[in-house]
């Protein structure tokens, strides 16, 4: 008996290390209420799945700074109030969360347009161009993010292709056709170098990492 208790405790441990996600019920969301423990709870996983804590801060306009992930909650009752289940309204938190949480990781507010960069960002194209691959790059990992813990990605390409915010991109933004297919096209297996090594920038240096924390049939491609 005592055997069959320890191998018990065991596999729960080792189901907690490969599904080691915390849930997040988003059954309990509420438009225009208090919902920053979900938003939490999401910021918490991507720091322990990928080994950066962030801080956040809540105000107009989601973005990336040099430590912390700035959390717009009118803009994202916008966007989840369009999902039809729950699910699909914790895909797009998720999807926007890692988005923002990958800038951080890949060290992307550290650029700017005076040329400075960590050593880990190389322009190669104007900032412009580089800031469009940037977008991606996050996009991308984003994608593979809801892919790895088995959320629909439909409603998040279904964003990108309705919103006149995101469908006419911008000079720093591809349209939003495009990052829809991105997203979409991050079902196949692999993370996509043609994002990361390209005329425009090369922004590597963490990539081995990610691509160790992502499920085996994600190697870099």
């Amino acid at each position: 008996m005592k055997s069959l208790q320890t191998l018990f405790v065991l596999s729960v441990f080792f189901i907690h290390l490969v599904f080691g996600v915390t849930g997040v019920d988003f059954s309990t969301y509420r438009p225009g209420m208090n919902n920053r423990p979900l938003y939490q709870s999401i910021i918490k996983d991507l720091g322990e799945k990928f080994g950066t804590p962030v801080q956040t801060a809540y105000r107009k306009g989601f973005e990336a700074q040099i430590d912390r992930i700035v959390i717009d909650e009118d803009l994202m009752d916008k966007y989840l109030q369009e999902a039809a289940v729950p699910q699909e309204r914790e895909a797009i938190a998720r999807f926007i969360l890692a988005h923002e949480y990958f800038h951080v990781l890949l060290k992307h507010p550290h650029t700017s347009e005076r040329g400075e960069s960590p050593k880990e960002i190389q322009i190669r194209g104007t900032f412009t161009e580089a800031r469009r691959e940037m977008e991606k790059q996050v996009d991308h990992l984003a994608a593979k993010y809801l892919h790895d813990l088995k959320l629909p990605t439909k409603p998040v390409e279904r964003m990108f292709q309705t919103h006149p915010e995101l469908v006419h991109g911008g000079d720093c933004y591809p349209s939003g056709e495009e990052r829809a297919k991105i997203v979409s096209e991050a079902s196949k297996p692999g993370i996509e170098m043609s994002y990361f090594d390209n005329k425009a920038i090369k922004c590597t240096f963490f990539l081995n990492k990610l691509a160790a924390r992502f499920p085996r049939e994600m190697p870099l491609k």
